[in-house]
Formats: C-alpha cells, sequence, structure tokens
C-alpha cells in the first residue's frame, strides 16, 4: 500500500512565519538507554515496530553547497531528531534545519532539504523508508531566522511532508494545554543523539519538567 500524495491542508506559503509557542526545561535526563535492535531487521525486531518508536523521525539536513540538487562530496549534512504530529508534518528543533550562527562552520540559513527516516534504528533499518523535504516546505519561526534576543524560546521547525506517513507511523500530536498540565511531569522522550552510533540509533531517556514557559505554538499553524 502506498502512501497518498495529496497536499496537506497547511500553508506553505511562507518559510518563516510569526510564532509563539509553549517552552519546556528539563532537568536532567536519566542515562540514555539504546533500544534493541540490529543492523539487519528480523523477524524478532517486529516488536519494535510500533508506536512511539516508529513516530520518531531521524533526519538529514542537506546544506547543497554545490547547487546542483543531489548528496555529493563538499556539500554539509548535519542529523536531528523528529516527531510526527500529525498525518503530514514533523516538529523538530530549528536549529537542526536553519544555522542562524555566522561564527561557527556551518553553511548559514536553511538546509536546502531534509531527508526525513520514521522508525529507523541503524543505519540500515529504515522501515519506512526516506521522505525528502525541501526548504519551500520548512518553516521556521521568524524570530529565529533573525536570530532575535532569547532565541532559544524560537528552537522548533515544521517539515511539511508530501505524503501522509502519519497513518503509517502513528502521531504524536499537538496541543496547547494550561502550564499547570506540565509543571513537575515525568517525560519521556525517544531521539536520535549525534554522539553515539553517528546519530543513526534510537534512544529513550525519561525526565522530569521543573518549568514552563508561556507563548502559543498554534501561530504556526495557518488553514
Amino acid at each position: 500500500m502506498t502512501p497518498s500524495r495529496r497536499r496537506p491542508s497547511l500553508s506553505e506559503r511562507s518559510r518563516t512565519r510569526p510564532l509563539n509557542s509553549r517552552r519546556l526545561s528539563f532537568e536532567p535526563l536519566e542515562d540514555r538507554r539504546l533500544l534493541e535492535c540490529s543492523e539487519v531487521p528480523t523477524t524478532t525486531e517486529l516488536p519494535f515496530l510500533e508506536y512511539p518508536y516508529t513516530a520518531t523521525v531521524c533526519l538529514s539536513a542537506v546544506w547543497d553547497l554545490n547547487w546542483n540538487g543531489q548528496l555529493d562530496a563538499g556539500d554539509y549534512v548535519g542529523g536531528g531528531s523528529g516527531a510526527v504530529i500529525d498525518d503530514y508534518h514533523v516538529l523538530t528543533a530549528a536549529h537542526c534545519v536553519f544555522n542562524n550562527d555566522p561564527n561557527d562552520n556551518k553553511p548559514d540559513g536553511l538546509a536546502n532539504w531534509v531527508a526525513v527516516y520514521p522508525g529507523q534504528n541503524g543505519r540500515y533499518l529504515c522501515p519506512f523508508g526516506e521522505v525528502e523535504v525541501w526548504g519551500s516546505h520548512i518553516t521556521v519561526p521568524e524570530q529565529w531566522a533573525a536570530g532575535d534576543e532569547n532565541i532559544w524560546y524560537y528552537d522548533l521547525a515544521i517539515l511539511t511532508l508530501d505524503r501522509n506517513i502519519g497513518q503509517y507511523t502513528g502521531t504524536y500530536g499537538w496541543s496547547t494545554d494550561p502550564n499547570l498540565v506540565y509543571e513537575r511531569q515525568n517525560i519521556e522522550i525517544n531521539h536520535y543523539p549525534g554522539d553515539t552510533h553517528d546519530g543513526f540509533h534510537q534512544y529513550h531517556s525519561e525526565g522530569w519538567i521543573n518549568h514552563v514557559y508561556d507563548y502559543h505554538f498554534d501561530r504556526v499553524w495557518s488553514a
């Protein structure tokens, strides 16, 4: 069965839009736990291919430095993690797809495209294949792009996919709730830390939310 390529309902007119959201601050996470899975998939690994692991995505952001539209020597590739939040959208960190620090050794600005691998766990285990998201379908807050003061409050990005992958992976969803819903709550995250296994293996961590900052994530969306 092939995922549908119907265009998503969210507007794609601009790569940067005003964004306010709710930022969470965490106490130190417990030691990261590698989710067990070998490089080559076998039938014994089928329990791993379940939600929420399938809705956690590994990202490869590409800055096409020679502008030839393909990945080759000399291009810059950055890794990251994301979450499928509805059928057509992935939530990630803005710093994974847009570099606004002129003092580091990375290319400036927005990545040319991002490769999304839902449920990846190992270099060769990508159960849902690859979905490419080009720069025009990457949304970051205009505050992040401009390098505003308190820029880390706006370290969020939305990737708009060209197919309904969330119907196959499951979705985390998203909501805006009162602060008290989150204060001192235990949190579990699945992610792809870049300092282990080249960022291709999915890890699980737990911790506590110790503070919530007010701003409105829903402003990134439009009909």
